[in-house]
């Protein structure tokens, strides 16, 4: 409870980005330090520098959310803060809430192909605070309160549902220890009122965008679905409602057709 308070209140700050004199960069994180090979980009474990060799700091915050390695530079995302939005079973749900992209350049004289560049733009603009949350001390995708029901899922695969996976694995393959510096995120949202939770996952398996309608992909499952968990304490006993839905359309709306006024409903 106190490091989620300090988290939320950005006081405690686990994760520094250092470049050294002579452009070596530095990951240092409560998990270990990693030095950053300022020839190819790769991440190898070190040990810690005294801080007068450490060089000059880039960025400080709360966890990395996943780095992308270019032919002339490695591009590191690190969550700035992040703010307890939800329980489950007492463990905190972090929002995202700030982030800051880091460029650290390489010894290289190969440039990057347009493709490449047009990727990162892409990437870089993306934001994805207030809509994607994490857990240090809960596995979203295992526990029994939130685990998936939707037999279009393999549940035992985590990339179901964590949409920074292809840019966490240069750091969480390094080794265990390393995997809470790099959260595995979930698109959605993440949300606790009295004693109600509602946790909504976005599924990376089939992101396409519905535009007119609530149209079905080529397995017969909508765009854009989401799993959605509905958490309700009642003295100690928790009841779970578990249910799939499909975002609205981004072109879609009703028209009423009734020429007539509707009835006042009464709710008694």
């Amino acid at each position: 409870a106190t490091v989620s308070v300090l988290y939320w209140c950005g006081i405690y700050m686990p994760v520094a980005i250092y470049k050294g004199e002579d452009g070596t960069g530095m990951l240092l994180t409560d998990d270990g330090t990693l030095v950053i090979d300022k020839a190819s980009g790769e991440f190898t474990e070190g040990d810690l520098p005294p801080v007068d060799q450490r060089g000059d700091c880039l960025c400080e915050g709360v966890r990395v959310l996943g780095t992308v390695t270019l032919s002339n530079a490695v591009y590191i995302l690190v969550l700035t803060s992040a703010e307890v939005t939800a329980k489950v079973d007492n463990n905190s749900i972090f929002t995202v809430r700030g982030i800051q992209w880091v460029t650290l350049p390489l010894n290289s004289a190969v440039l990057p192909t347009s493709n490449d560049s047009e990727l990162m733009e892409l990437v870089m603009a993306y934001d994805p605070c207030g809509h994607h949350f994490f857990s240090d001390t809960i596995d979203l995708h295992t526990t029994t309160a939130v685990v998936s029901i939707s037999a279009n899922v393999e549940t035992d695969q985590p990339s179901t549902f964590t949409t920074n996976c292809w840019m966490r694995n240069k750091i969480a393959s390094i080794g265990d220890k390393f995997t809470n510096t790099v959260p595995r995120l979930i698109q959605g949202v993440a949300t606790t009122v009295g004693n109600v939770t509602l946790l909504s996952k976005k599924w990376t398996q089939n992101p396409g965008t519905r535009l007119l309608s609530r149209g079905l992909c080529g397995t017969t499952v909508p765009a854009n679905e989401a799993e959605c968990t509905l958490l309700v304490d009642r003295d100690g006993r928790v009841h779970k409602y578990q249910f799939l839905r499909g975002t609205v359309p981004l072109n879609w709306y009703s028209e009423r057709k009734l020429n007539r006024e509707l009835e006042e409903l009464t709710i008694r």
